[in-house]
């Protein structure tokens, strides 16, 4: 998942972004910010990337 490190920092960012909009605006969130960060992430790198994956990226950052 190396080479995904940047897409899933990314990912993440935009989904926080997104999550964070939701709070503000009162709206019910369908799932959780480390899955749509997956999802996004998969989408983005046209690869299967899993909740794991994120949660490793994101610890290693911090």
């Amino acid at each position: 998942m190396r080479a995904y490190h940047a897409v899933i920092r990314e990912a993440y960012r935009a989904a926080l972004a997104d999550w964070a909009a939701s709070e503000l605006d009162g709206h019910d969130k369908d799932g959780s910010l480390i899955c749509h960060t997956a999802s996004l992430a998969s989408i983005w790198a046209n690869d299967s990337i899993s909740e794991k994956n994120v949660i490793d990226v994101l610890k290693s950052v911090h």
